[in-house]
């Protein structure tokens, strides 16, 4: 029981991080969708092209942190849950 409780915040943050990444994940596939419309590159759609891109490596990179964050936590969570 004492285990249980040791390790159900590090299960909750876990189960958090991991919604976070799917959400980026489907933000990811909504700006590719996006950013493979030919329209997007015309001139007239410069500064729309641009935010896409911005937005494109903004959310790259909130990715590669959550992801890291992941296995910061999974760690954590592998140390906790091996019996003392």
């Amino acid at each position: 029981a004492k285990q249980r409780v040791k390790i159900k915040p590090l299960r909750d943050s876990l189960d958090r991080i991991e919604k976070e990444i799917d959400k980026a994940t489907k933000v990811q596939q909504q700006l590719d969708q996006q950013l493979a419309e030919p329209k997007i590159y015309n001139k007239a759609n410069r500064s729309q092209l641009r935010e896409l891109l911005f937005d494109q490596a903004r959310n790259a990179q909130l990715h590669q942190e959550l992801e890291g964050r992941w296995l910061e936590a999974s760690e954590l969570l592998e140390q906790a849950d091996v019996p003392a």
